[in-house]
């Protein structure tokens, strides 16, 4: 379970990517808070810390 504690206001997260650093030792999730591509800054990206 990932607890993001992230406020997105009253839209929903939409969850888009999923990668890595280019050791391939760190991942990363990147989060968006609209289903448009053309709302800019309304996402953000979290290290998944295992």
């Amino acid at each position: 379970m990932i607890d993001i504690g992230f406020n997105f206001g009253d839209e929903d997260a939409y969850y888009v990517s999923l990668g890595t650093d280019s050791n391939q030792q760190r991942l990363f999730l990147g989060a968006y808070g609209s289903s448009k591509v053309t709302d800019f800054k309304k996402g953000t990206v979290f290290e998944i810390v295992l």
